[in-house]
């Protein structure tokens, strides 16, 4: 009873702690995840805000095109009808001598065309006197009578005698209180001036033939104003021959005004261009302070603009962005919750496991019988475990060292900057080492669940890793096996140093099962082989040229063809019940295979076996700078960063600047290319993120080597998959790192890979 109050109190305390750590972590990837919603969101915004500014822009410039061709159009079939030789000579004969009366059929016909678009037609000769006037359906002769009740536009006429040019006039208010502008054309004989043709376009009718059918949005709509500020079109007929300023300010004296002020004094300019800005719906009867969005551009008529606005309600756009905002926000909330809740099982499969175990020990101290069952049981769950971890780790393990990447190097940062004296030194050490921790229960989380994939590879000096095992080896066999070694220099391999002496270890355990009884010889040799030298690798997938051999042999009482075929099966063993798990062949096989490698066995009854294991050899050299893994080196070279995620990049960028680097850095891939591009001496070094959007990793490395084949290239990834695995034996990637990296690993791999360079050099 008292062993299982133990056992209750230490489930309590670690559920409790375990509680507390995901607190914590869901809390810190709330904050990372808050943030990027917020980024998203403001960038999202802004581009529609952009795109509806550009099409305002894009209405207003359509409708000024529309009023400029119009008024061009009314001009030149003035001009035809000016240039009419019989028009000319009649109207000339009648200037002369008053004889004859003008040729008016080819200004009617114009008129009887045009009058749905044109408010009145009228001839005037080489002294300024309306002799034709066609309006509303009747031709006349104008009489001193009517001269006066025609809107004639005098000022306009005065100027064309004046200069005997084509002219198109100032909007002005005609006799029947409409705003309307004239066209004027001289009439020429011989190069002698005769005469003034006048179309005069009424505003309202240009307004709701070209204008009004333009539709902007919901509520909005396009107005004209002149270069002055007076409105010359506008939904609302009260607010048209007003100041845009003047006249509202004097009419609401209360309203706001200043951000209207600052457009208007921008358009004025006679510029396009567009705005977001608080003002008014001039058509509702209550007004209201809204915000807009609005684009303008000038309409050249004759030698004066009149600026075309199309304003809407920023409100239409808003509601699509509130949408799109709510929609991110139920996504990331669900994330979290899924997120959270694979986390959650990992740690209760954890705890559940550990629970296990003491409670395994306990019933195998009651009965041995009874822990022969626990312990099958226990193999059935450890089964299952590796196969729900398995599941779970492949698909989070990426994104959570992504996460744990910014709080990591902030942490370690901030730590660097802090004295130990400080307040905040204690509490922000905890988050540093609840990373680091997070960290690696990651990596035995992938290995126990054969998902390393070459999660930490490095070049490995194969010769110096074995003679350290066999030293181990050899302090615990019994002296009745001998030991017999023969080596040859074989370079380097991309290895995991622990999970090397795991095989050598599990395969020289092995060897000693089968000689504990009677003694006798262990033999390990290590040669390098060329892939065309053993028939064996000619019959397999083999993608290097050079292989390292590693050869364990002992004289023990060998195994019959059968149990050969099952050796490396999970949980096979020929042990008696108690003393091995038939683990241990399993994982140096699934080792062996995560380094691209191969074993094969070789036994004959009372001869003995011999294990062949096969490891790619890299290519090149490499200096060893592992001697202490807590230093920090520094250097001075330039180094361009890439990373996708901008809070990766800022991190990074301080840490590596505070080692002495000078960081170029970028969150696009293309970009960043297109930097080094201009440059490539500039950069002795690229340090690039694997998964991006554009371009990745690798696709960096291979486009900047075919630049610049001397740039060296540091990949980092959140793990390492089987493509990327192939690459680190090829010339693109020179070393890589996996996320998160602390400190001093990266500055060891930064130096390792220049000084590499520098040696070539």
């Amino acid at each position: 009873m008292k062993f299982i109050k133990r056992i209750n109190i230490f489930n309590t305390i670690e559920s409790t702690k375990m509680m507390i750590f995901l607190i914590i972590f869901v809390f810190l990837v709330l904050i990372f995840l808050g943030r990027m919603i917020y980024v998203s969101y403001t960038y999202y915004r802004d581009t529609m805000v952009i795109q509806q500014e550009q099409h305002l822009l894009t209405i207003a410039k359509s409708t000024a095109r529309n009023l400029e061709l119009f008024v061009v159009g009314k001009a030149d079939n003035l001009k035809i009808i000016a240039g009419n030789p019989k028009f000319q000579k009649r109207l000339n004969v009648f200037v002369k001598d008053g004889i004859a009366q003008p040729d008016i059929s080819s200004i009617k016909a114009f008129y009887e065309v045009q009058k749905k678009e044109i408010q009145s037609v009228a001839l005037y000769d080489d002294k300024g006197k309306l002799i034709y006037h066609c309006s509303g359906g009747a031709s006349v002769k104008i009489s001193e009578q009517l001269y006066n009740s025609v809107d004639s536009g005098n000022d306009d006429v005065n100027y064309v005698l004046k200069t005997q040019q084509s002219y198109i006039g100032s909007v002005y208010q005609g006799i029947r209180g409409d705003f309307v502008f004239n066209i004027l054309q001289p009439v020429f004989y011989k190069e002698r001036f005769i005469g003034i043709l006048v179309a005069t376009i009424n505003l309202n009718t240009l307004y709701n033939h070209l204008v009004k059918p333009v539709k902007v949005g919901k509520k909005g709509y396009v107005m004209v104003k002149d270069k002055k500020g007076i409105i010359l079109m506008h939904p609302v007929k009260e607010q048209i021959g007003t100041h845009v300023i003047i006249k509202r300010k004097e009419k609401y004296p209360g309203l706001n005004f200043t951000e209207l002020k600052n457009l208007i004094k921008r358009q004025l300019t006679g510029k396009e261009g567009t705005a977001v800005y608080h003002s008014y719906w001039w058509p509702d009867s209550k007004l209201v302070m809204v915000k807009k969005l609005t684009g303008f551009a000038p309409a050249h008529i004759g030698d004066d603009f009149w600026i075309v606005a199309a304003p809407m309600s920023y409100e239409e756009i808003a509601d699509p962005i509130k949408e799109n905002l709510l929609s991110t926000l139920l996504i990331a909330g669900g994330f979290i919750i899924i997120f959270s809740s694979c986390i959650f099982l990992i740690i209760k499969i954890q705890k559940n496991k550990e629970a296990l175990e003491i409670k395994t020990k306990y019933l195998k101290e009651l009965n041995e019988k009874a822990e022969e069952l626990r312990k099958s049981e226990a193999q059935l769950q450890h089964s299952q475990k590796i196969q729900t971890i398995g599941t779970l780790t492949g698909g989070i393990a990426h994104e959570f060292n992504n996460l744990l990447t910014p709080i990591l190097g902030y942490a370690e940062l901030m730590l660097k900057d802090l004295s130990q004296e400080n307040y905040w030194y204690e509490d922000i050490n905890e988050i540093y080492e609840a990373a680091k921790k997070s960290k690696e229960l990651i990596k035995q989380i992938l290995i126990f669940s054969h998902r390393d994939n070459n999660k930490h590879y490095k070049p490995v000096k194969i010769n110096e890793l074995i003679k350290e095992t066999l030293k181990l080896m050899k302090s615990i066999l019994p002296s009745n096996i001998d030991i017999i070694e023969n080596f040859e220099d074989c370079g380097y391999i991309l290895a995991n140093p622990t999970q090397i002496n795991q095989v050598i270890f599990n395969l020289c355990t092995n060897a000693y099962d089968a000689m504990k009884k009677q003694g006798g010889l262990l033999e390990i040799s290590m040669h390098l082989i060329d892939k065309d030298d053993e028939n064996i690798l000619n019959n397999e997938d083999f993608s290097s040229k050079k292989y390292v051999k590693i050869s364990v042999k002992d004289t023990g009482c060998g195994m019959k063809e059968k149990i050969m075929h099952q050796i490396f099966d999970p949980f096979f063993t020929t042990k008696a019940v108690g003393e091995g798990t038939g683990l241990g062949l399993s994982v140096v096989h699934g080792i062996v295979a995560s380094h691209n490698g191969k074993i094969f066995v070789e036994s004959k009854i009372g001869k003995g076996s011999v294990f062949n294991v096969y490891f790619p050899q890299m290519e090149g050299q490499y200096v060893d700078l592992q001697n202490n893994n807590n230093i920090v080196l520094k250097g001075d070279e330039t180094i361009l960063l890439i990373d996708d995620d901008p809070s990766i990049v800022n991190m990074m960028k301080k840490r590596l600047e505070k080692l002495g680097y000078k960081i170029i850095a970028q969150t696009n891939s293309l970009k960043a290319l297109k930097i080094f591009k201009k440059n490539p001496p500039r950069f002795q070094l690229i340090i690039t993120d694997q998964t991006m959007h554009h371009l990745n990793g690798i696709g960096v490395a291979e486009k900047a080597k075919a630049i610049y084949p001397e740039i060296k290239v540091i990949l980092m990834t959140g793990f390492v998959n089987e493509p990327v695995k192939d690459y680190i034996n090829s010339p693109l990637i020179d070393d890589y790192i996996i996320k998160p990296v602390l400190l001093n690993e990266l500055s060891q791999k930064i130096r390792r890979v220049l000084m590499v360079n520098q040696q070539n050099d």
